[in-house]
């Protein structure tokens, strides 16, 4: 239904956003492509893309793209159950696409809510349409945490997922540096309070040069001191080290591609957004009139 009419799925969203905010829920999965997950199955491995989709551009595309297909060529075949027959495919992973809000009540800006939602939806059908991956099931989830280890504990509380299903969380760099930053950890500002999120979880880290967050070595001395003890110093543990994945992202002679240059050039009146998000993205974007002075407000996410 979303690929031939995303608009269908606005009352669909406007309405999960409004639960969110009259609810003790602090996760659900809103849409599922291209059926709900089961919490009697933890056989998948979860992987998870946590952004603001403002709008999903085809660097989301390829985050997610290269983390499926990394595990796919890593899943062992299933062993098979009856003599004389051969081994078939284990399950694919699953994927969640997840959007954060603790203020689904008001307006966001610059797009509401409920159309990053079916932003999200056209991405999943992206992702589905790539070479290798159409067997994947997406889901499309809201929480109002705002921190990766209460995100990560809601998911597990939800009863929506298998409680021991390995989720793996697609960040990066930037994001690995505030996600390891004491300061966002008050009173004790200690890295302790992640051990029940990275103690059972993992993190794809994709390494992202230039943007203030320094060249390849300045990230590759960070990472290195992290593994000679630094992540002790700040109350973690070296254990972690074995859950986190380093990439690589993109070179650092290649143009950058972020949701913010969208928004820069639309609002410049720049038609070279386009070739930054997806064809269908860049049809609903377009079609609605997102990131421009005039940005339609009837279908907020306030419910």
């Amino acid at each position: 239904m979303a690929a031939s009419n995303p608009r269908a799925l606005l009352p669909l969203f406007n309405t999960a956003l409004k639960n969110l905010t009259t609810s003790s829920t602090f996760f659900s999965v809103v849409h599922s492509i291209p059926s709900p997950p089961s919490a009697t199955s933890s056989t998948n491995p979860l992987y998870i893309l946590d952004s603001s989709f403002n709008p999903p551009t085809t660097a989301h595309l390829n985050i997610c793209t290269s983390a499926l297909l990394s595990s796919l060529s890593k899943n062992p075949l299933s062993t098979p159950k009856l003599p004389n027959r051969s081994p078939t495919p284990a399950p694919p992973p699953r994927f969640l696409l997840l959007l954060a809000t603790r203020n689904a009540d008001k307006a966001p800006q610059p797009a509401p809510y409920a159309h990053r939602m079916v932003l999200m939806s056209l991405l999943a059908y992206s992702i589905r349409a790539s070479p290798g991956l159409s067997d994947v099931p997406i889901d499309i989830g809201l929480t109002s945490e705002p921190y990766f280890h209460d995100k990560s504990a809601a998911i597990e509380d939800s009863g929506i997922y298998a409680r021991d299903m390995r989720q793996t969380w697609l960040i990066g760099y930037d994001t690995l540096l505030r996600l390891l930053d004491p300061k966002y950890y008050p009173p004790e500002h200690s890295l302790g309070v992640l051990d029940g999120f990275l103690g059972r979880h993992g993190v794809r880290i994709i390494l992202r040069t230039g943007g203030g967050w320094g060249g390849r070595q300045e990230q590759e001395r960070y990472l290195k001191g992290l593994e000679e003890g630094d992540l002790e110093k700040l109350g973690g543990r070296r254990e972690w080290l074995e859950r986190m994945e380093v990439v690589e992202g993109r070179g650092e002679s290649e143009e950058p591609v972020s949701s913010s240059g969208v928004r820069e050039r639309i609002s410049d009146g720049d038609g070279r957004w386009k070739s930054w998000c997806t064809d269908r993205v860049a049809e609903w974007v377009e079609s609605e009139g997102l990131y421009t002075n005039d940005v339609k407000q009837e279908d907020s996410g306030n419910g």
